[in-house]
């Protein structure tokens, strides 16, 4: 383990009427088997014991802040990174926990000086018929921009650390709410802009919680999602699968059977490669068909 006074690791924890999840949250930071972090927890003005249960952990290393983000989570994760000492900004969602060697694993590699670094995750699923599944995130490529339009987010927000100063010099998190369900994912790809320097850890270090509260308002993602069409792919003759799929997952929830099928179509018919095609059906039948 390395030794040292600073703190490498700043923790923005975003939360809102989430005590018990959070609990599990908090929990997997404090197990931590590498101990040089700071804990930053900005609840969006919560109505239940949210605040009793940080205040119980009587931890230094946890901070608290309260914030009305009216909804846009951009904004607390933005105050925490305003709060923060650490080099390095790790994000962790409020319904997510860590594996216990995950700051570890990421502390070996920080004299690399990597701007931005991911890993793979597990997806815990409770209401599906598969609970668990691993998810690979995607090798980037040395064109990082290219790679992140073309495949999309692979990779779940509570996954990522990022160098501080880096990420101040594109402004944080976009606060925009027409980039609500798209804020980290934008910030990803601006930050593509200005450097390279990714670097994968082959190994699934969280978890990731997915259930029906999960989920964002499915016009408000059908919009959002054509919205982030307009700002990065404008001049794109085809739209990527990823972002068919999740235009496909709105449409199916809101029972827009013919939109389901016309997207379904131009996949079957219009994807030239086998596997893709043979993957997107695949992960179609895993959501819905549970």
């Amino acid at each position: 383990m390395i030794k040292t006074d600073k703190i490498p690791f700043s923790i923005i924890l975003p939360t809102f009427n989430r005590e018990k999840k959070l609990e599990i949250a908090i929990n997997s930071v404090i197990k931590q088997t590498y101990e040089h972090w700071e804990l930053i927890i900005i609840d969006n003005k919560s109505s239940d014991k949210t605040k009793d249960l940080v205040n119980s952990y009587k931890n230094k290393k946890i901070s608290f802040y309260e914030i009305e983000n009216e909804g846009v989570i951009a904004k607390s994760r933005n105050l925490g990174i305003e709060k923060s000492k650490g080099e390095y900004l790790c994000f962790l969602d409020s319904d997510d926990w860590w594996h216990n060697e995950k700051l570890e694993c990421i502390s070996k590699i920080l004299n690399k000086n990597y701007s931005f670094i991911y890993h793979n995750h597990l997806i815990n699923s409770p209401n599906s018929f598969i609970k668990k599944r691993k998810i690979n995130s995607i090798n980037l490529s040395n064109s990082i921009f290219s790679s992140l339009i073309n495949f999309g987010p692979s990779f779940a927000t509570s996954s990522v650390t990022v160098k501080k100063d880096i990420f101040k010099k594109i402004g944080c998190f976009d606060t925009d709410r027409k980039y609500i369900a798209w804020e980290d994912f934008d910030a990803w790809i601006r930050l593509s802009k200005i450097t390279n320097n990714f670097y994968k850890i082959d190994k699934s270090l969280s978890i990731i919680n997915i259930d029906d509260a999960n989920f964002l308002d499915d016009k408000l993602k059908i919009k959002n999602t054509y919205l982030f069409l307009d700002k990065y792919l404008k001049d794109h003759i085809k739209i990527p699968n990823w972002c068919l799929y999740n235009i496909l997952v709105a449409e199916y929830n809101l029972s827009n059977f013919k939109k389901v099928k016309k997207i379904l179509n131009k996949i079957i018919f219009f994807e030239l490669n086998l596997k893709k095609k043979i993957n997107f059906i695949r992960i179609f039948f895993l959501t819905f068909f549970k």
